[in-house]
């Protein structure tokens, strides 16, 4: 979107009172109008909506597992703050037991059109059992500690008590 488009809109907003135009100078920020029974009933909803995305992805996931995870976690491009439009969700799910994890990947597989059809975004999903996972860990497995370092947990444990 250009710029003289975003200001189009933002100005035709302002006019309807949904955001107030504040002058700093030559320029003019924008904010939304909180008191707007539009910005209550339909934007503010919205926002909420979207900071509980990845509870609900997490969620969905372990469902879809079919058998107990102890942990989702999204790490990668998404958890570096690195991903694009199009970029996929890497996701680890971390299985509560070592037969568990070929169940799992097969559910997933399976799950995998309907995960992107409710979300709308393409998900990498990795499975491995929780002790595999700190046996990895502890062994210093390059993935493992960046999933440590930047990854975070959207469903089940956290990660000190998986890595126990």
């Amino acid at each position: 979107i250009s710029h003289p488009a975003v200001h189009r809109a933002l100005r035709t907003l302002a006019g309807r009172a949904m955001v107030q135009a504040i002058r700093h100078g030559p320029a003019i920020a924008y904010r939304l109008n909180e008191d707007h029974w539009l910005v209550r009933a339909g934007i503010r909803p919205l926002f909420e909506a979207e900071a509980a995305f990845f509870t609900a992805v997490g969620e969905a996931i372990r469902k879809a597992a079919g058998v107990p995870l102890r942990s989702v976690l999204v790490f990668g491009s998404v958890a570096r703050g690195e991903a694009g439009s199009g970029s996929d969700i890497d996701v680890l799910c971390l299985a509560a037991t070592s037969g568990a994890g070929a169940e799992a990947e097969r559910n997933l597989a399976e799950a995998a059109a309907t995960l992107r059809r409710e979300f709308g975004r393409r998900f990498s999903v990795m499975v491995l059992p929780a002790a595999e996972f700190a046996r990895r860990y502890r062994r210093r497995d390059r993935l493992a500690r960046e999933i440590v370092e930047t990854g975070w947990v959207i469903a089940g444990d956290p990660l000190s008590e998986v890595l126990r």
